[in-house]
């Protein structure tokens, strides 16, 4: 049957190739999967599977979810699953992948359609106990990276210098003659790495003897002046590297524009409707792992998706309040702090209005979850709240209940107080499990251990005095804390956000510390700091109505959103105070004296 239809089968491939995705992505598929599938997959974590027919799949979490259906239904001997998929086209040799939605009747559902044949590894299997639904996690990988893959052990055992899979296996095809399929597993192995690691040096050295060799001399005198900063950079005691040159260098780019004749559309629809009887026929269809694949993975947790942040739409959709200043349940009064969760509800601190407020995804009204019964200090009043937290330990909210200065859980509507007598701004945890803490009034950041809050915590940032100085601060507010446990403060009267690495005497300045103003090198007032995965350094401006962006190292800024002068149009802000992203990157602004949350989508 596979014979009879290979014409087909074949020009789809070649539209695949031609429509390939050219930036990694996150994609999903929920399905029903019999108890006994599900367990065989379960003993098959670490190792590859195969996918035996086209595989389609959605960009939007919530599209795969709606073809579940009812989820409180129970099925007999089936469980609900839902396939997470990492794709980066960087390690795409023979089966693409492209988004089709074009090319649909149905192109909200934004498909993107996988090769017959791919391979994927299969990284996790948890089950959301919450969801009652069944998590599969997936990145795609390569043939030549599953056929390589004992030659590759066998070599990291014999070279035993801490060099990655994908590092070897540059070399390994790039000896072979196989230059462009080496530059792929390079710039994946760039993914991969710190911003410290030594290894670095090795890949752009690498990199550039490739650009040589096919004579981009161009190519090669870049990579080669990027080598040379990162050398001044990069030392083992754990110096910083330029994240800017690297995001430069990995960049993806936009996806290709996509051709839409009404003909061409037909022909994908005609060939896929062919092609799903094939699937039909085929014994096995669906997911299985492969039998002859039987190597683990090295012990290591599944990498974290991190969309890379380019750009986003300068006109926002206000998602939440705009209805101007009050206290029903549609409006706002003066929010501060925000989070946006994994179903794209909002938290927000509703400061003026002594609440927090929960903003379901599309919804026309927020709905109060903590405070709201009139300012106080009683325990379940809140007085001028800045800040809120999810802790998903035991899935409570931790508050900066600024005005009564103690920092309140909320769990379930029982309160406890975890920090008091103190003049609580910002709010943030880490993996590691430690809650910190700004005071506005002693000029610090201090740390505790969760659940252990009967001391004065530890000092991570400030405590010698309000000042300028490197190791001072004047009013810290928002802070953030990284994966190595650096802790940025936005310094508020200092005009600045420093730097604060683990156990450091002093901050390093990363944004602003030019005086208060609107040029690029300066900023007004800052207030929410995030920090995303190349070290990029967002910052709401809350001064000069726009969100910026800052390269730890570079003199000046980037104008990300806003900017345009105080207003309440589309694409202005008045005065910025919280901001957050979603799980595809949309970036989200509370428009403080707009009395609104304003949600700037982000350009793939």
């Amino acid at each position: 049957m596979i014979y009879l239809y290979r014409s087909f089968i074949v020009d789809i491939l070649n539209q695949l190739e031609n429509h390939q995705c050219q930036c990694a992505t996150r994609v999903y598929r929920s399905q029903l999967m019999s108890t006994d599938e599900l367990n065989y997959l379960k003993n098959s974590v670490g190792q590859y599977v195969s996918v035996n027919s086209f595989l389609s799949t959605s960009i939007q979490k919530d599209i795969a979810n709606f073809y579940l259906g009812d989820t409180n239904h129970r099925w007999v001997g089936l469980e609900k699953v839902l396939f997470e998929i990492d794709a980066d086209p960087k390690v795409v040799t023979t089966k693409p992948f492209a988004d089709i939605s074009h090319f649909s009747d149905f192109n909200d559902e934004l498909e993107v359609l996988f090769m017959l044949g791919s391979i994927f590894c299969l990284n996790s299997i948890i089950h959301d106990d919450e969801n009652q639904i069944w998590i599969i996690e997936m990145c795609l990988c390569s043939d030549n990276e599953h056929n390589l893959k004992q030659i590759l052990m066998d070599m990291k055992n014999e070279i035993g210098n801490g060099e990655t899979n994908l590092c070897i296996l540059g070399k390994v095809v790039r000896r072979m003659g196989h230059l462009d399929l080496a530059k792929k597993y390079y710039y994946r192995c760039l993914d991969e790495l710190s911003q410290n690691d030594p290894l670095l040096l090795t890949v752009y050295k690498d990199l550039a003897k490739i650009a040589s060799q096919q004579k981009d001399y161009e190519e090669h005198l870049r990579l080669r002046q990027i080598l040379a900063k990162i050398k001044d950079k990069i030392e083992l005691n754990d110096n910083e590297i330029e994240t800017s040159e690297i995001d430069k260098l990995t960049d993806n780019g936009a996806i290709q524009k996509r051709k839409s004749k009404s003909c061409m559309r037909c022909n994908w629809q005609l060939k896929l409707l062919i092609c799903s009887f094939i699937v039909i026929l085929m014994i096995g269809a669906g997911i299985f792992a492969l039998q002859y694949m039987t190597t683990k993975k090295s012990p290591q947790s599944p990498k974290e998706w991190k969309p890379k942040f380019n750009k986003w739409k300068q006109d926002a959709i206000t998602v939440a309040g705009g209805n101007e200043q009050g206290q029903k349940l549609n409006q706002f009064n003066y929010p501060e702090g925000i989070f946006v969760g994994e179903k794209k509800n909002i938290f927000i601190a509703d400061c003026y209005n002594h609440r927090i407020v929960e903003w379901k995804y599309n919804a026309k009204e927020g709905q109060t979850i903590a405070g709201g019964n009139g300012k106080g200090n009683r325990i379940y009043q809140l007085n001028y709240p800045t800040n809120v937290i999810f802790d998903q330990q035991n899935h409570s909210i931790i508050i900066a209940d600024y005005g009564n200065k103690r920092v309140i859980q909320w769990m379930n509507q029982n309160q406890q107080v975890l920090i008091d007598n103190i003049d609580c701004w910002g709010l943030a945890m880490n993996k590691n499990g430690f809650l910190y803490v700004s005071d506005t009034k002693r000029n610090e950041v201090r740390r505790w251990k969760m659940g252990e809050y009967d001391n004065e915590g530890i000092v991570v940032a400030g405590g010698n005095g309000k000042g300028d100085a490197l190791n001072q601060l004047s009013y810290p507010t928002f802070i953030f804390v990284d994966e190595e446990q650096s802790v940025y403060v936005s310094d508020k009267w200092n005009h600045r956000v420093v730097k604060w690495r683990k156990d450091a005497k002093e901050g390093i300045v990363v944004a602003g510390g030019n005086g208060e103003g609107g040029n690029l090198n300066q900023l007004s007032e800052p207030a929410r700091v995030i920090i995303d995965y190349l070290g990029q350094i967002y910052v709401a401006d809350f001064g000069n109505d726009r969100v910026m962006r800052w390269c730890e190292g570079k003199g000046e800024g980037e104008i990300v959103v806003g900017g345009n002068g105080e207003g309440n149009q589309s694409n202005q802000l008045n005065h910025p105070m919280g901001i957050s992203f979603d799980d595809e990157g949309n970036l989200y602004v509370a428009d403080r004296w707009n009395h609104r949350i304003e949600k700037f989508e982000i350009i793939l």
